[in-house]
């Protein structure tokens, strides 16, 4: 999908599948951005004071950076450096998050490698009224730091994938979608898709008018814009 930054995101009603368990979980997505810009978000579940939050944008000088907030103060950060992507270039983002409590570990990927891991100071479970945005900061924000660019398969897993299996799907993408096995690459890299555990799966070549369908567990997106 193609987001021209006026106007334009996707909106996807909260759902239990969506939530950062206790026990773990990743967001997942590809995306590709025409023009260096900072603040442009790719992921929000924002809802403002009072409310557990996470939200992911990007940097001007190529830097992803990845916010998570208790409901009163950040919780951990990650800024991963300028230089991590380019303009008009697919690149592939993960996010995973060990555990939803004080303590767990969140690690940011970039193109399947690691470039930042902090240790949350806080309880981070998603509130169970916070909606999930791609494109956008989150609700009260459709007209601030909106993203411009292309936005492909967008995952979320209930465990937090491993530093291989990371790496093994950004192997596996072909950008737009994903095939089950790699079979693109030399063999000495291929490998199957991680599939289990997915609570969450948009591809860009599965839409339908307004509607962006999720075919793991029918948690359709609305299209805006």
């Amino acid at each position: 999908f193609t987001l021209d930054g006026v106007g334009d995101y996707l909106e996807i009603s909260d759902h239990n599948s969506l939530n950062l368990s206790g026990s773990g979980s990743t967001y997942e997505m590809w995306f590709r951005q025409p023009t260096l810009a900072a603040s442009e978000h790719l992921f929000g579940r924002f809802e403002g004071e009072g409310h557990r939050d996470l939200w992911i944008s990007t940097g001007s000088s190529g830097a992803i950076s990845l916010h998570v907030y208790d409901g009163t103060s950040s919780i951990g950060n990650i800024d991963s450096g300028g230089g991590k992507y380019t303009a008009n270039t697919w690149h592939h983002l993960a996010v995973t998050l060990s555990s939803g409590s004080s303590g767990g570990t969140i690690k940011l990927y970039i193109d399947g490698n690691l470039h930042g891991s902090t240790t949350l100071s806080g309880n981070r479970v998603a509130d169970p009224t916070a909606d999930l945005y791609l494109g956008i900061l989150g609700s009260g924000f459709t007209t601030q730091y909106e993203f411009t660019g292309d936005i492909g398969t967008t995952r979320i897993y209930n465990v937090a994938l491993t530093t291989s299996e990371v790496a093994q799907n950004f192997r596996a993408g072909n950008n737009l979608s994903y095939s089950s096995a790699i079979t693109s690459k030399h063999e000495a890299t291929q490998g199957t898709l991680y599939t289990s555990n997915l609570g969450f799966h948009l591809d860009a070549n599965g839409h339908s008018g307004t509607y962006w369908t999720d075919s793991a567990n029918n948690i359709n997106g609305t299209i805006n814009g």
